[in-house]
């Protein structure tokens, strides 16, 4: 009997052999985020032969271009423990906002890639302030008493950059860190001359304390 795969468009399957990478990697990037991770989702049948969205995703990290690079990696953090060893690759990334969003999606994703804490230490000392701050927010997720993460965010709280400081207590607020080391470096930041710094790190605080 012949084989019924889950439905998916066939114009995505063909698509994922077309001539032209940027619709190769569309219909890549459209078929992986189409399968659901658990594995306890319910199919009818087999989703098709084609559609293995890890290595769809894995494939589009080698892409030219920065923003299937990044979409890539958002995906990768719905992928579980699967798409961790992709994800740590992403740290490498050359592009700065690839390395930055992948330390962002390990934060977001902190408690199924506890393995990604080798990299992210590595990470601190990348040559960029972003990727660097992120993979320090992602670290002190996974290891709130991480002395070496808690130095970098000191660092980014008393950058002489505006948006450093707030793109720093930003990161804090938004991936929900709760880790009590972090507290008097917010308290601190609550003394900056720049009222949105000030409201920022309340913010920040109302976060870490929730």
């Amino acid at each position: 009997m012949r084989q019924r795969y889950e439905p998916f468009d066939p114009l995505l399957i063909e698509a994922l052999n077309d001539a032209e990478a940027d619709v190769r990697d569309w219909a890549a990037l459209t078929l992986a985020r189409a399968v659901p991770v658990s594995r306890s989702f319910p199919y009818h049948r087999p989703p098709h032969p084609k559609v293995r969205p890890l290595k769809l995703l894995v494939d589009r990290l080698d892409s030219k271009e920065i923003v299937v690079r990044l979409w890539a990696v958002e995906a990768l953090g719905d992928q579980g423990g699967e798409g961790l060893e992709a994800l740590t690759a992403a740290l490498k990334d050359p592009s700065k906002e690839v390395r930055a969003r992948a330390a962002q999606v390990l934060a977001d994703k902190s408690a199924g890639f506890a393995e990604a804490v080798p990299a992210l230490v590595e990470s601190l000392e990348d040559p960029d302030t972003i990727p660097r701050l992120s993979a320090a927010v992602a670290l002190i997720k996974l290891q709130p008493e991480s002395e070496a993460a808690i130095q970098v965010l000191r660092k980014g709280l008393r950058d002489t950059s505006h948006s450093v400081r707030c793109y720093t207590l930003r990161s804090i607020r938004d991936s929900r860190v709760k880790a009590s080391k972090v507290i008097p470096l917010i308290e601190e930041a609550q003394e900056d001359t720049s009222p949105e710094v000030k409201a920022l790190a309340g913010e920040a605080l109302e976060s870490v304390l929730r």
